[in-house]
C-alpha cells in the first residue's frame, strides 16, 4: 500500500515538471518585431492589440501573428508557436515560419524537412479556417499548428 502511494507521488511530481518544461517562451513587443524581420523579412510599422493579444501591421497593410499569443494546442509532447504574415484582408497566408516549438524534435525536424511551413504559405484562408496536409509521420505536430493557426484566426474573425 505504501509502495503505491509513492508510485501516485512521483507520478505527479513528474507531471508537474513536465507541465512547466512545456511552456512556450513569452516574446514581447520589440523581440516579436525582430522576429518579424528575420524570419519573414517584413518590418513592422505597428503593433497592436486585438483581443488583448499583437497583430503586426506592415506598411502595406499585411498582418503578422504569431500563433502562441493566441493558442498552444499541443503535438506529439508540446506547443509550437507560428509566426505569420496574412494579407491585408486576412484571407491568405503570404508566409509561415516555425518560431518555436516544444514537440519531440524528431517529428518538429520530419514536419519541417517535408516542408510544412511551405505548405502554410498561399494557403487561403475560408470561413477563418486553413486545412494543410499532415507530414506524414508527423501528423500530432502538424495537426497541433494546424489547429494553433485556426484558433488564432477564428479569435480575429471575431473583431
Amino acid at each position: 500500500m505504501r509502495r503505491g502511494g509513492m508510485i501516485l507521488c512521483v507520478v505527479l511530481l513528474v507531471g508537474t515538471a513536465w507541465a512547466e518544461r512545456f511552456e512556450l517562451k513569452a516574446v514581447d513587443d520589440a523581440a516579436f518585431k525582430e522576429l518579424a524581420i528575420k524570419r519573414l523579412g517584413v518590418k513592422l510599422v505597428e503593433v497592436r492589440r486585438v483581443h488583448g493579444q499583437r497583430m503586426g501591421v506592415v506598411s502595406n497593410g499585411d498582418r503578422v501573428l504569431l500563433t502562441g499569443d493566441y493558442a498552444a494546442p499541443v503535438g506529439y509532447r508540446g506547443p509550437s508557436s507560428v509566426m505569420l504574415l496574412l494579407d491585408q484582408t486576412m484571407g491568405t497566408v503570404k508566409q509561415a515560419a516555425l518560431i518555436e516549438s516544444c514537440d519531440s524534435p524528431p517529428y518538429v525536424q520530419r514536419a519541417l524537412k517535408k516542408g510544412l511551413m511551405r505548405k502554410l504559405s498561399g494557403i487561403p484562408i475560408r470561413n477563418g479556417e486553413l486545412r494543410v496536409d499532415a507530414v506524414s509521420g508527423a501528423t500530432r505536430t502538424c495537426v497541433a499548428i494546424e489547429q494553433a493557426i485556426n484558433h488564432t484566426l477564428q479569435l480575429l474573425k471575431k473583431e
